[in-house]
């Protein structure tokens, strides 16, 4: 199966919206010009997002509005939206601005032919693991995801659930520990695109302690083992630019677009 650079694309800014909503925790809302969700027990933009936006120039302005009034009337005052490669107007960041938005550092929509191979050194100064849904409910390991993460105690939770309502999909959770006390200190997941053979990294995070010594690097090897195991061509990342992008450029993955962060608080 071949894969152009408009599917590529589209897969990386689409899967930013693939979840499901989850009873007591994320609602999905669908616009008629935006796609959007939030969750109901934190007020934070990471679970408050809006974006996929194609929305006609005559009605940005009342667009916007009604997106901010609605979160408004459920109570949440943060909110994040991203603007991708094919969001719609062309100056959308301008009415954002406008309607109190301040701009993010963006992040990078990147991808690497699997067929490449990918050389990355072993380490045994920690073990990475494949768990389920159920193992990631352990209260210790959803401590670890949110201070790994820099979010609020309770935010594991979401985290967890968001993961679960993907259950019809191919996807893979792993955790890594620090096998001298039997402590998980980093989180990565996978997922795979349905109708593609394309592998979305979805998210990977490392306690604070244990970076820069290879964590994420392995994280990057264990993921890519596994999808070209499944026989998948592409893998898909969306990056952060300061942080995880130079780390991915580093190992093979190029930059195909840009998703550009706005956030109301």
């Amino acid at each position: 199966m071949f894969h152009s650079e408009e599917e590529i694309i589209n897969a990386i800014e689409d899967s930013m919206f693939m979840y499901k909503g989850i009873k007591d925790q994320i609602e999905i809302f669908d616009h008629k010009y935006v796609k959007g969700y939030f969750c109901k027990s934190i007020n934070t933009e990471e679970f408050n997002k809006v974006g996929l936006a194609n929305i006609p120039i005559e009605e940005v302005d009342e667009t916007i509005q009604d997106i901010i009034n609605y979160y408004k009337s459920i109570k949440k005052s943060r909110i994040r939206w991203d603007i991708t490669t094919r969001s719609k107007p062309n100056n959308l960041d301008e009415y954002l601005i406008k309607y109190g938005f301040k701009r993010e550092a963006p992040i990078w929509g990147m991808f690497r032919p699997i067929d490449h191979e990918l050389k990355i050194d072993e380490t045994n100064n920690f073990e990475i693991r494949e768990i389920d849904t159920d193992v990631l409910g352990v209260r210790g390991i959803l401590r670890m995801v949110e201070k790994a993460y820099g979010l609020r105690r309770g935010a594991g939770r979401v985290v967890k659930k968001m993961i679960m309502s993907m259950e019809d999909l191919t996807r893979y959770i792993y955790i890594a520990y620090d096998p001298r006390k039997n402590k998980p200190i980093a989180f990565g997941s996978m997922v795979y695109v349905p109708d593609t053979k394309i592998a979305l990294l979805a998210s990977a995070a490392t306690l604070p302690k244990y970076r820069n010594q290879g964590i994420y690097t392995q994280m990057l090897k264990t993921r890519y083992d596994q999808a070209k195991s499944d026989d998948m061509q592409i893998l898909i990342i969306q990056a952060h630019e300061a942080t995880s992008a130079p780390i991915a450029v580093k190992y093979g993955f190029n930059k195909i677009s840009e998703i550009q962060r706005f956030v109301r608080k």
